[in-house]
């Protein structure tokens, strides 16, 4: 993700599966190594102490953006509280708070329609959030949905398309916000796609350092397997040379 130039993530459902614990030490890894935050204001311990960052604000050429992480682990996880009067009571305090810092006030996460909020009641009972991120679930379509003031948009299932907001900024304040949405098959085949077409794309080279970064991945993960269970993949191929 680092590669990737992300700025922030909330964790989802599936960052859960190898364990709360791991994915807090995975947080402060990331925090430590790289300049990605793992953001999550509504994931608490037992004792009611937060587990991850709750918010970052982050500066873009003098244009302050807030961003509050939430999460839903859902119900497999242990040992937190995640929604409950507490956190929903100091909801719109902690928006305040990042409001009071920040020109643009963003709520990242995937919050989905099966939990016990969804991103359409968050942005008409809570004030000052100009834009939320949500998850494939919240289905708004390609140009997201406008509650009150603020605009919600959601990605694309495993990444099957990739989301933008366009923001017309005067000095500190966002006169127009327009989203967009990209397929993968506009960067897989431009040549057919009318938005690559309109743009004048006909060619999206992949990255080098990401594409060296995967196969490096799937070596060590396919050299695992071999040590680890040999009967799973076949065996390398022996290659004899004549003398």
């Amino acid at each position: 993700l680092d590669m990737l130039a992300y700025d922030a993530i909330a964790p989802g459902e599936a960052d859960y599966a190898y364990g709360l614990e791991r994915l807090v030490e995975a947080a402060k890894a990331a925090s430590r190594f790289s300049t990605v935050k793992v953001l999550a204001a509504n994931i608490l311990d037992e004792a009611g102490n937060a587990l991850f960052e709750p918010y970052g604000v982050f500066d873009l050429n003098g244009f302050e953006v807030g961003v509050i992480g939430i999460s839903m682990p859902g119900a497999a996880v242990k040992n937190i509280q995640y929604f409950n009067d507490l956190i929903v009571s100091q909801a719109q305090a902690l928006v305040d708070e990042v409001a009071a810092k920040s020109d643009y006030v963003i709520l990242l996460g995937n919050i989905g329609s099966d939990g016990p909020v969804d991103s359409t009641t968050i942005a008409s009972s809570i004030d000052g959030i100009d834009l939320i991120i949500d998850g494939v679930d919240a289905n708004v379509g390609e140009r997201g949905k406008l509650v009150g003031k603020t605009l919600i948009v959601n990605a694309g299932e495993r990444l099957s398309s990739v989301g933008l907001v366009h923001l017309q900024v005067t000095g500190d304040t966002v006169s127009d916000a327009v989203a967009h949405r990209i397929d993968v098959r506009d960067v897989e085949d431009p040549e057919t796609s009318a938005l690559a077409k309109a743009y004048g794309v006909t060619y999206v080279p992949e990255d080098a350092q990401v594409a060296s970064y995967i196969a490096m991945q799937k070596e060590e993960y396919l050299a695992s397997l071999r040590q680890e269970s040999p009967a799973v993949l076949p065996p390398e191929p022996v290659v004899t040379v004549a003398a």
